[in-house]
């Protein structure tokens, strides 16, 4: 069946749509523009495989994008959850640490080690740490790390 240069033009703008929301959702994330991208495709295969006009694939656009989002929230919403948002040193709060050097809340010296790395510290409870002992990263302020001795655990 040949195609008139209409056809061909509506065939190309929709999945020139489709390419143009795939590539947003790279920047985007979370899975928001898949369906209107899957909307645009079954548009293009509309316009393809049919004489059916713009109404029509507009139609359909909107229905599969509508399908396709109600069908990927919930997987959107697990990926969403099991991510950590936080990076940078707010990555190091909650995370345990091993004290290097003897953190003396009264001249501001000691060190931790997390994750393999250095860093200055002072004791959340203003109180004497001795090297070699575990502790929990707090808060961050500045360059130290805010640690405390974990609970006893019973």
């Amino acid at each position: 069946m040949p195609f008139d240069i209409t056809t061909q033009t509506e065939i190309l703008i929709w999945i020139s749509i489709a390419l143009i929301l795939l590539i947003a959702e790279i920047f985007v994330g979370g899975l928001y523009m898949v369906p209107f991208s899957a909307g645009a495709g079954s548009a293009a295969i509309v316009a393809f495989a049919s004489n059916w006009g713009i109404p029509i694939q507009v139609i359909v656009f909107c229905l599969v994008t509508l399908i396709m989002f109600f069908a990927l929230r919930p997987l959107s919403e697990r990926l969403a959850k099991g991510s950590d948002q936080r990076f940078n040193v707010d990555r190091l709060v909650g995370m345990s640490a091993q004290v290097t050097e003897a953190i003396d809340a009264g001249n501001g010296s000691g060190r931790v080690r997390v994750a393999r790395e250095l860093w200055p510290a002072t004791s959340l409870q203003a109180t004497v740490i001795p090297a070699g002992a575990a502790v929990v990263v707090q808060k961050v302020e500045g360059n130290h790390l805010v640690v405390a001795e974990p609970p006893p655990s019973s």
